[in-house]
This record gives structure tokens, C-alpha cells and sequence, in this order.
């Protein structure tokens, strides 16, 4: 805001601000890493929802850093094509991980609305 030079008139503003409402609903994401027992890769998840809707579309990577230092991408996905993921739209982003180092691994989960691609059920559009 800027005042014009000689203009007498002053100037006001006023930001409002409004707590959320308690009804709106959060975007959140839980990750797991579920072992199997039979010896296969193990299997990385990300849920990622809106309340208790699902997000579609999302772009979830993991980034792995492995014990050797090595850090390495992975895009889950949620296709339902049991491959491993069952149910697809369910929110449920998931990928095998094979451990091929002994040692201790880390991961981080990044969630993105994919371009703007990404919308819950309740309303289509990004979050």
C-alpha cells in the first residue's frame, strides 16, 4: 500500500483472520512397512486421506537411504493392480522394497497433489 504524495486522505486496512472451522477436514499421511512372512520384498505403505476420504492421484515417493549411504527414489502407487497394491482410490499408495544391505535404512514419504491432479471424493480438484 502506498500513499499517492499530497494526498491528505488516510489510509486504513483491516486483515481479518479466521480460526478453521472444526468441522474442516485435514489432509493427513500414516506410512508402514509391513515384513512378510514368508521371506518375499518387503512392502512400503503410505495412506494418504482427507478426513476419512481417500486422495486420488497423488504422487507419493519414498526416499530410502540405505546403510551404505546410497539414496534412492521410489513412487508408490495406488492402481489396484495387486501388484502390491489390492484396492485402488482407497488412498492406500504402496510398492515393494527389496533390502539388499544389511544395516539400518531410512526413509522419508513426500505427498504432492501430482500437478494439480491430485482431489479427495468429497470434492474434485487438488489439495
Amino acid at each position: 500500500i502506498k500513499r499517492f504524495y499530497g494526498s491528505p486522505q488516510p489510509h486504513f486496512v483491516q486483515v481479518l483472520a479466521y480460526p478453521q472451522a472444526e468441522s474442516s477436514s485435514f489432509i493427513r499421511a500414516r506410512a508402514w512397512i509391513k515384513r512378510p512372512h514368508n521371506g518375499g520384498p518387503n512392502v512400503i505403505f503410505a495412506e494418504v486421506m482427507q478426513g476419512s476420504l481417500p486422495i486420488i492421484d497423488a504422487l507419493v515417493e519414498v526416499t530410502v537411504m540405505t546403510p551404505s549411504g546410497r539414496e534412492e527414489k521410489i513412487q508408490l502407487f495406488d492402481s489396484g493392480s495387486a501388484d502390491p497394491d489390492v484396492t485402488r482410490g482407497d488412498g492406500v499408495y504402496s510398492r515393494y522394497f527389496a533390502v539388499n544391505d544389511a544395516g539400518i535404512y531410512r526413509f522419508q514419504i513426500s505427498v504432492s497433489d501430482n500437478g494439480n491432479v491430485a482431489y479427495s471424493q468429497m470434492e474434485r480438484g487438488a489439495f
